[in-house]
């Protein structure tokens, strides 16, 4: 059971992970769209 658990952790950890780096190539690309326009 200890085993599985771990499984699930680690999931949720690369989900969690992955979810915050497309957020912050996200918000790069706004910063870089908005740079653009002010030049």
């Amino acid at each position: 059971m200890g085993i599985r658990e771990n499984r699930y952790d680690d999931a949720l950890y690369q989900l969690k992970n992955e979810h915050l780096a497309s957020g912050l190539e996200e918000a790069l690309e706004a910063v870089d769209f908005y740079n653009e326009r002010i030049m």
